[in-house]
């Protein structure tokens, strides 16, 4: 029987296809979709999608996309991406895990990094693509469209020295491979409070990343990659531990 899941599947945006993307290198499988309120134990993993965890949910590094979530006191949290959402589980009643991490920080598990072929890998967020193209295609710096398909995605990320990105998955994925980065900022909102970065780098123990406002200005490549950090060391032992799967697969 295949696992049930619950993530995103009506955007075409890299972080939300993570979710059956690993449940098939889990299992050889993947997942069969289930929406949230179903009453069927199922895993929700990858995304800021706190605030759509119910009853039988299986909670394995899902976080939060503001501080106005609402958390379900009721589903069984065994990871979650950081401590801002931990503590909003546990403000509304819930069971936190102490156990941080996305699970994005797994990826170099299945696949391995592409060889350098870029200064920079400039990996906006997919409301901010059409204008990181018009800024930057072409030279030294490669535009990451995070529609594409997860390996194609990992791979062209991986194929830069460093990266810039408005995407948390974008930086999640830096963070995995050990490349350094910056987050950039656009005069166009994304979802949320920007809790979600918060909460992603404080819960691998580390610092938010520098950030490069683009709203009025657009820095050349070279200038992009002389604003990154170095890449945090992540330990993912205890999120690879946390994972549900086994008892989804038997339940």
């Amino acid at each position: 029987m295949a696992i049930r899941a619950y993530w995103f599947r009506w955007l075409e945006n890299y972080g939300d296809k993570l979710t059956p993307w690993i449940v098939h290198k889990l299992t050889g499988e993947l997942p069969e979709f289930a929406p949230a309120s179903d009453r069927c134990l199922k895993l929700v993993s990858v995304g800021s999608i706190l605030n759509h965890v119910r009853q039988h949910c299986v909670v394995w590094g899902t976080g939060m996309m503001s501080r106005a979530d609402i958390a379900d006191s009721r589903a069984d949290y065994r990871a979650v991406r950081g401590p801002l959402t931990a503590r909003q589980i546990s403000s509304q009643g819930g069971r936190a895990p102490e156990v941080f991490g996305d699970p994005g920080l797994l990826l170099p598990r299945w696949i391995v990094r592409s060889p350098v072929m870029y200064r920079v890998g400039i990996v906006p967020h997919y409301v901010h693509y059409e204008e990181a193209l018009r800024r930057w295609s072409g030279g030294d710096a490669l535009v990451v469209d995070v529609r594409g398909e997860v390996e194609e995605v990992v791979k062209q990320i991986t194929s830069c020295e460093c990266i810039v990105s408005s995407s948390l998955h974008g930086l999640v994925t830096a963070c995995a491979y050990g490349l350094p980065h910056a987050r950039l900022k656009f005069s166009k909102p994304i979802g949320g409070d920007g809790s979600k970065f918060r909460d992603f780098y404080q819960g691998i123990g580390a610092r938010l990343p520098p950030v490069i406002d683009c709203v009025c200005r657009t820095p050349i490549p070279e200038q992009l990659a002389e604003k990154v950090a170095e890449a945090p060391v992540c330990n993912v032992d205890d999120l690879w531990e946390a994972c549900p799967i086994e008892q989804l697969a038997s339940g």
